[in-house]
């Protein structure tokens, strides 16, 4: 009975047949809006991260077993765990652990390099809690924890490995309970800002204070360790127009201090502002840095060789410095850098995102910061959804998730919002690294 509902949410892909698309590139050619409602995808699977596969045929009932929400759970907490307790970074599930230990005072690190112990491997971003930095319910809030969330805790009785590094060693970083606080009202997205917020307090369980943008001059930033800075809203002027310049030098300080700033969409495009300096990466124009109008004090590209007396019609009705064109909400795979501790969590390496804007950043320099995620290759961009084809041509290894530092601070910028609409909760183990492991980095 629920067969269409259940094709509608899982299937990889919705066409929306060649007729509509090729219309779509035709009024994109002539600078006329398109004919899209909302989203061009919603594959669950996709953005979920969990594979799905497609069967011909029902399987044999005797096969099946009823799903019951918790049924399974129960408190896995095993070893003795003389010298410390593991959890694999997996997940929604181990940054909700995390953050109810943390908020109950116990101490815990990340292993900031992947570690083999007992013939089983620890990726990045495994969670290190110490016996003797602990009291003696440490076992029992192991166990309420693993039970409410359905991770398990893995005691070691060595701090040795057998490759890797020692449980002992300094890249295992302390992880503190940080204080989180969230802009809102003018001029933020009021819908970014209550995806950041669910995603953090709902999904991961974890308190954020919100802070006016207006009040940002006067806000004792002192009492956070991470700021988050969701998408601007479509009206007014942006944060351009509403953060002050005493404001933002308070906030330019409260980084190079230590803090860590999380911008999201059209956060990040007002950090990479020239006047704001504090993300050095740049929104691109429609066809990439090529075609964007000379800067002050920049020299003026050659003009092209050729008969001079023929009038390019083509390039004259061009507009210069024109935002590319918008993404309706298709998903597309992003490359994460394995080696980064932001990109704890996700197996494989990739991960699938919706993008619902017309923002292209070109990634960080090597000098200037790391591109922990970046779009993938043409040949692998798209995964579900609609998308122009100067949109493909153009988004290619550009920037998702950058990270650049500040004194004892830092950036994390991410291009699109990882929590969008709540349903995104692959890409949700990034905004959870951002904010637990941000400040450890």
């Amino acid at each position: 009975p629920l067969s269409r509902l259940a094709r509608a949410l899982l299937e990889r892909h919705a066409p929306m047949g060649e007729a509509f698309e090729a219309e779509q590139e035709r009024r994109d050619s002539r600078r006329e809006g398109d004919e899209i409602y909302d989203l061009t995808a919603w594959s669950l699977p996709l953005v979920w991260g969990v594979p799905m596969r497609s069967l011909a045929t029902t399987p044999p009932t005797a096969t099946l077993q009823p799903l019951v929400p918790d049924a399974a759970r129960a408190a896995r907490v095993s070893g003795a765990g003389k010298v410390a307790y593991l959890l694999a970074w997996t997940g929604p599930a181990a940054a909700r652990s995390l953050g109810s230990l943390l908020q109950q005072g116990v101490v815990a690190g990340v292993a900031t390099r992947p570690f083999v112990l007992d013939g089983r491997r620890w990726e990045r971003g495994t969670i290190v809690v110490r016996a003797s930095e602990n009291d003696g319910q440490l076992r029992d809030r192991l166990a309420t924890a693993s039970a409410a969330f359905g991770v398990e805790f893995v005691g070691a009785d060595s701090g040795y490995v057998d490759e890797g590094i020692d449980l002992g060693s300094s890249r295992v970083h302390p992880v503190e309970a940080p204080g989180v606080a969230l802009l809102w009202d003018v001029p933020t997205s009021a819908t970014s800002a209550g995806h950041v917020r669910h995603a953090l307090e709902r999904n991961l369980g974890y308190p954020v204070t919100p802070v006016r943008a207006a009040a940002l001059g006067a806000a004792d930033l002192s009492r956070f360790d991470v700021l988050i800075m969701p998408d601007a809203s479509e009206w007014g002027g942006g944060y351009s127009g509403a953060i002050s310049e005493a404001a933002l030098r308070r906030l330019q300080s409260w980084v190079r201090d230590g803090g860590t700033l999380v911008a999201v969409g059209g956060g990040a495009e007002f950090l990479a502002g020239e006047k704001v300096g504090l993300l050095a990466a740049r929104t691109e124009p429609r066809g990439g840095p090529a075609a964007a109008k000379p800067r002050e004090g920049e020299a003026k590209p050659e003009p092209a060789k050729g008969d001079a007396t023929r009038f390019d019609y083509e390039k004259h009705i061009t507009p210069a410095d024109e935002r590319p064109p918008s993404v309706p909400g298709a998903i597309v795979r992003v490359d994460l850098d394995g080696e980064h501790l932001l990109a704890s969590g996700v197996p494989g390496g990739a991960l699938d995102v919706i993008v619902n804007s017309r923002r292209i950043f070109s990634p960080l320099k090597l000098d200037q910061g790391t591109n922990v995620g970046v779009f993938a290759p043409p040949e692998r961009l798209l995964q579900s959804g609609f998308m122009l084809k100067a949109s493909r041509e153009q988004l290619p290894r550009k920037g998702y998730l950058m990270v650049q530092e500040h004194g004892r601070g830092r950036v994390v910028a991410f291009a699109e919002d990882p929590a969008v609409r709540g349903f995104t909760v692959g890409a949700m183990v990034l905004l959870a690294n951002a904010v637990f492991f941000g400040p450890a980095l």
